[in-house]
């Protein structure tokens, strides 16, 4: 009897043990089936993270658009205002045309092609308004659809971030219930499965600073003029690049012009290979001015001697930049007394963009000639004979970008192959956009003889040595020449005098002066930063600024709007 009940209890033993075996199996199952259920969440939390963050991106990059699409819209609406003003202008230069026309005793022919020029830019500048208006609103519709996309994409990620919370809240509640499972025979029957994900270090470095060589500005003294050489055939290409942002800003300022000196390192260890110790830069060259002077007179030159903000430039032999003086000329002349203020006016630097205005008055003067006596058809257009074909303003031009195409500044190279236009337009191009591509165009067309005549007749000291090189003073002699060709009053002078009044960037010196008509051309490019103008004043002047500076900037453009202001101080004293 004992043997059967100690049978049967072994036999209830062993089905207890299989049973329990059983449910350890079943729940070791089940907690694997969890662990991949919160993998699998996990995985999808990760994706649903990625994917927020680039909405987020998106949404940024979508700002930022809208942001710039409202600058861009702003700059438009202060465009259009300048505009806006010069037709007023234009109104009442026609309207005083329109008296003048009783009482002056000019010609009739005269009057009536001033009063069409007027007119005809006052119509232009009325078609540039209404294009800018209707700019103004298809960047206002941009910015308005921009808006809505941008509202969409916020919901988007309201929603995703709702869904990521879930996610998260569903994560926490399987971590909570993340406990080791063990066996009821007391040995631990499962292992964990654990994801680690490695951080990925993407920090970056910052260049180490080595030691710093500047270079300052050598005297340049009384030199005698260069020998000439041979007139190029092709002059280098004139490269204006676009205005830069007016954000830029440089690292001293006007108050702090000469950087401090460099502590010299110190001294290595035996054997340590170093380079040589960086001397200060000197200081900036000041030239001897005549005694005595008046007080704005004075002040300016000083100013222009010690006072202007430094420029950046490479350290020879190095990818490093610091900061030196910059080389400065300056001319200013009241055409009515011919007072004459001048600093490192006879200094030659490369001319950039200037030079367009003494070559195309050159032109003009070669067109007026040729068409003084020449045979007319019934209509009054001119007979074009053998090899006259060039003085055909009306001729058809078409752009071919394979042999065409310059670069630098201009609004031609922006066009597609194709593009008609006339030998007129170029002229346009060239003063209105300082066009590189129109320039070339004309200048292929007519040469240089004109040109070199007039070097020649006038003293130039810069063409002579290179096309494009020029000093301050022979600037001035060259706009001396054209405020004398626009008093003329010719129409070929008074296209070219609406021409520079309308100039489209860079007004340097015209900026400062919003109510006063200003006929000027800048010149930017490396090491070239200037600008010339004819300031119809009271008493008219000229204004003559060359600088060194790297593509303008912001604390160049400040620089000049002080030269700029005390010239017409100084201009003031002395009327």
């Amino acid at each position: 009897m004992q043997v059967k009940k100690g049978r049967a209890l072994n036999a209830f033993l062993i089905l207890l043990s299989f049973a329990l075996l059983a449910s350890t199996v079943t729940l070791a199952v089940l907690y694997r089936t969890a662990v991949l259920t919160l993998h699998s969440v996990s995985e999808s939390n990760d994706a649903l993270s990625l994917r927020v963050t680039e909405l987020n991106r998106e949404l940024s990059d979508l700002n930022a658009e809208i942001d710039a699409l409202e600058a861009e819209k702003k700059t438009a609406e202060d465009e259009m205002d300048a505009k806006a003003l010069k037709i007023d202008g234009l109104e009442a230069m026609i309207e005083l045309l329109e008296d003048a026309e009783e009482d002056m005793e000019e010609s009739n022919t005269q009057i009536a092609s001033r009063l069409a020029e007027a007119n005809r830019t006052a119509d232009t500048l009325r078609e540039e308004m209404n294009a800018l208006n209707r700019k103004i609103q298809l960047q206002a519709d941009k910015i308005r659809a921009l808006r809505e996309r941008s509202d969409d994409l916020r919901e988007t990620v309201g929603s995703l971030e709702a869904e990521l919370d879930g996610a998260r809240a569903q994560i926490r509640a399987w971590e909570e219930a993340e406990t080791p499972l063990v066996s009821p025979m007391g040995a631990d029957y499962v292992s964990f499965l654990t994801l680690e994900a490695d951080p990925a270090d993407s920090g970056i470095e910052a260049p180490t600073e080595g030691p710093v060589e500047e270079r300052g500005i050598e005297p340049t003294g009384s030199q005698p003029p260069p020998e000439p050489e041979p007139v190029p055939e092709e002059p280098p290409v004139i490269a204006d690049p676009p205005e830069p942002a007016q954000g830029e800003q440089n690292a001293e300022s006007p108050g702090e012009p000469e950087p401090a000196p460099i502590e010299p390192e110190p001294v290595p260890d035996e054997g340590q290979k170093t380079e040589p110790a960086p001397t200060p830069p000197p200081a900036p060259v000041i030239e001897p001015v005549p005694e005595p002077l008046t007080e704005p007179e004075r002040v300016l030159i000083q100013y222009m001697q010690k006072g202007a903000p430094l420029r950046w430039d490479w350290i020879s032999g190095t990818d490093r930049l610091t900061e030196i003086y910059p080389t400065l000329s300056y001319y200013y002349e009241n055409l009515i007394t011919h007072e004459v203020v001048t600093y490192r006016a006879d200094d030659i630097r490369y001319a950039a963009s200037l030079i367009k205005v003494p070559y195309l008055y050159t032109v003009f003067r070669e067109i007026e000639a040729f068409e003084a006596g020449r045979m007319r058809d019934e209509n009054g257009k001119i007979l074009y004979g053998p090899g006259e074909e060039k003085y055909n303003l009306d001729e058809e031009w078409v752009y071919d970008p394979e042999t065409m195409y310059e670069e630098g500044s201009g609004e031609i190279m922006e066009m597609e192959a194709g593009v008609r236009m006339t030998i007129r337009d170029l002229f346009e191009y060239a003063l209105l956009y300082s066009d590189n591509i129109a320039f070339m165009q004309i200048y292929n067309r007519f040469g240089y003889d004109s040109f070199y005549r007039a070097v020649d007749e006038l003293g130039i000291r810069g063409t002579p040595t290179d096309f494009m090189n020029l000093s301050a003073r022979d600037c001035s002699i060259f706009l001396k020449e054209v405020y004398k060709y626009f008093e003329e009053g010719s129409e070929y002078a008074v296209w070219m005098r609406s021409l520079m009044s309308r100039s489209k960037y860079g007004n340097l010196i015209a900026d400062r002066y919003p109510d006063t008509l200003v006929c000027h051309k800048y010149g930017w490019d490396v090491d070239s930063y200037h600008d010339m103008a004819i300031v119809y004043d009271t008493q008219p002047y000229i204004l003559v600024i060359m600088t060194d500076y790297e593509d303008g900037g912001a604390v160049a453009a400040q620089y000049y709007a002080n030269i700029v202001e005390m010239t017409k101080v100084l201009h003031a004293s002395g009327k």
